[in-house]
């Protein structure tokens, strides 16, 4: 009987032990210096690079926990805050923002257990109701100002902190808008934030904090919609992971797992290359890998080989071949090209020159590639390193999934060939057969019933009988793309 295992990598959820976390201590240094000082902090990076587990962090330092800070030789203690949590999407309107936001902290505080917030609870429900009321009754009016907006929602932030500050329950309130990017252009996002921001210490009250999380470019997007964005916040762009973190976050995994187990040196140096310091692909080719191992005590190099193959025929599939169908074809042409390279190293640095041997003649002028070259950077598939020279993927799961797309369009095109072959010379057989039928070779046929004669025909073409016949191969509707 199958027993299910739990895993102890986490594909689908942010890090929020500080103990399991990939250390980053100089972007952690620089975010708690930011929030111990009230600035606001602006985490940004490519999807999978850990901004959200960072944020999470961040908030459990806030909440009284200094595990990361000991871990990242810092001695210091914030005021006990309240954390508050709220993840954007592109139908966000300022006003719904601002109300999500006070729904949360109503929410929390109403959760509270001890002695003095169950005093507090029923006036700080009321009086709190009164702005969400105030922001809820117009939300309809979408020619309201972000000014309007903020000036509301700053007035329920306000009275939240002061009650809590009173009680002793909160000195500070922090909250996290994470996706930051997906906000919708038309909303002003920036502006509203320089707003609250100014609002805020007009009031003359400290403690209130914000930590944001989007993708790279946010940043640049909200200092277009107000160039104020820039001195009230703290921008951390974080990178990959070094190998000595990404090391951490297996042997930990390994560590915490039940049963505990080991790590083959190759498996690992597998990982470690793919996942190119990306904490999300750690997690998923360990999970992959977790989940296949035989031997519940070792990890091994086959077990990573197979977890990968798993993650690459399912849960990467259709986004990379969503990714494929919204390129030109020009531009899948370069990325099959790339992914052609031979390579002894993992991640391949593919050199350009090497490139435009392979497929110039395919394009009018270098120029042209060049171009292509720099929409695909664009587009986040790959990076040009070394002053032009290098080329690389963003995301080496990408490329070996396009290698191994290639090497199946290759096995599909030798099976339809076989198939032919196959057809061929059973004509041929069929041929033979009514030749020596009508020339008299087999006058016992006419004496035979069918079932006979089938018995005499599965002898007589055995060898192609032997084989089997291809017709129920489908083609996948990746090999129309490429």
């Amino acid at each position: 009987m199958a027993h299910l295992r739990r895993s102890p990598f986490k594909v689908n959820i942010p890090e929020k032990d500080p103990n399991a976390f990939g250390l980053r201590a100089k972007e952690i240094s620089m975010c708690v210096e930011a929030l111990f000082n009230s600035r606001n902090v602006l985490i940004s990076g490519p999807r999978g690079i850990g901004k959200s587990s960072l944020a999470n962090q961040l908030q459990t330092i806030l909440q009284g926990d200094n595990t990361l800070l000991k871990r990242c030789g810092i001695e210091t203690t914030f005021p006990k805050t309240l954390c508050l949590f709220h993840a954007c999407d592109k139908e966000n309107t300022l006003d719904q923002l601002a109300l999500d936001i006070l729904y949360s902290i109503e929410q929390k505080c109403l959760l509270l257990q001890d002695t003095e917030s169950r005093n507090i609870k029923p006036s700080f429900e009321i009086n709190l109701g009164v702005f969400k009321a105030k922001l809820e009754s117009e939300t309809e009016n979408k020619k309201r100002s972000p000014a309007t907006i903020a000036s509301q929602f700053v007035a329920g932030l306000c009275f939240a902190l002061k009650t809590l500050q009173k009680h002793r329950l909160f000195r500070g309130l922090n909250i996290l808008i994470d996706e930051v990017d997906q906000l919708a252009s038309d909303i002003n996002f920036g502006h509203f934030i320089e707003i609250v921001h100014e609002t805020i210490n007009n009031q003359g009250l400290q403690g209130i904090t914000f930590i944001f999380a989007g993708q790279k470019g946010v940043y640049a997007r909200f200092i277009s919609e107000d160039q104020s964005f820039e001195r009230l916040i703290k921008h951390v762009p974080i990178s990959t992971l070094d190998s000595e973190a990404s090391d951490y976050i297996l042997e930990y995994a390994a560590t915490k797992a039940s049963p505990a187990f080991k790590i083959d040196e190759k498996g690992k140096a597998l990982i470690l290359s793919i996942s190119s310091g990306y904490p999300y692909v750690l997690h998923l080719l360990g999970d992959a890998a977790y989940m296949v191992m035989e031997d519940l005590k070792k990890m091994t190099l086959q077990d990573v080989l197979e977890g990968m193959e798993t993650v690459l025929k399912s849960d990467k599939r259709e986004k990379y071949s969503e990714q494929l169908r919204e390129l030109t074809k020009t531009e899948r042409q370069v990325l099959i090209a790339l992914s052609e390279f031979s390579t002894d190293s993992i991640p391949a640095r593919i050199p350009v020159d090497w490139l435009i041997k392979r497929i110039l003649d395919h394009f009018s002028e270098k120029k042209e590639l060049e171009n292509i070259l720099d929409s695909l950077v664009q587009k986040g598939h790959i990076t040009l390193r070394n002053d032009r020279t290098i080329c690389a993927f963003s995301e080496e799961l990408f490329r070996i999934f396009i290698a191994m797309v290639r090497i199946e369009q290759h096995e599909f095109q030798l099976r339809i060939a076989s198939k032919q072959e196959k057809t061929r010379l059973q004509q041929e057989y069929d041929e033979r057969l009514l030749s020596m039928i009508n020339s008299g070779q087999m006058d016992f046929w006419d004496d035979l019933d069918d079932s006979e004669k089938r018995k005499v025909l599965k002898k007589l073409r055995v060898d192609i009988e032997e084989a089997e016949y291809l017709t129920d191969w489908d083609e996948d509707y990746i090999y129309s793309i490429i």
